[in-house]
């Protein structure tokens, strides 16, 4: 969910890129700039899966709820990121993942049945999330205050 769209501090650089900086991370944490490229499959897959599913209206198919379940996920998405980078949230953020893993799963449910290129490309995405689970756990309980 790391999405590092970022506002421009006023040193250079940016808020949210400082604010990675400054944050413990645990020894496995993935090296800065692959953040750019786990965003860029995100919305990548994201995009996919919307034009398919316009593409399979056409059909006659039913996709409404995967559509609905498209813009939850896009929706929670952002607001991990207000959380997160914002509000600097660590504990919310983490426990923001339950909510966030269930739309995703369920969008890759239903896209397994009814377009295997969107499912396939979800899956990448799926694939990734028990690293960002574990490593928004690990920031957390790195990071609390005494």
């Amino acid at each position: 969910m790391r999405d590092l769209r970022s506002r421009r501090g006023s040193a250079g650089g940016s808020d949210d890129e400082r604010f990675l900086q400054e944050l413990k991370q645990p020894p496995w944490a993935l090296r800065k700039g692959v953040e750019f490229w786990i965003s860029f499959a995100y919305y990548g897959a994201a995009f996919v899966t919307l034009w398919r599913l316009f593409d399979l209206r056409k059909t006659g198919e039913f996709t409404l709820l995967p559509l609905i379940l498209l813009t939850a996920m896009m929706t929670l998405n952002v607001a991990w990121n207000f959380v997160f980078f914002r509000r600097r949230d660590l504990r919310v953020s983490f426990l923001w993942f339950a909510p966030y893993s269930l739309i995703v799963l369920s969008l890759l449910w239903c896209m397994s049945r009814i377009d295997l290129l969107a499912a396939c490309l979800l899956l990448t995405y799926a694939l990734y999330l028990p690293y960002a689970l574990l490593w928004s756990y690990r920031v957390w309980k790195l990071n609390m205050r005494a």
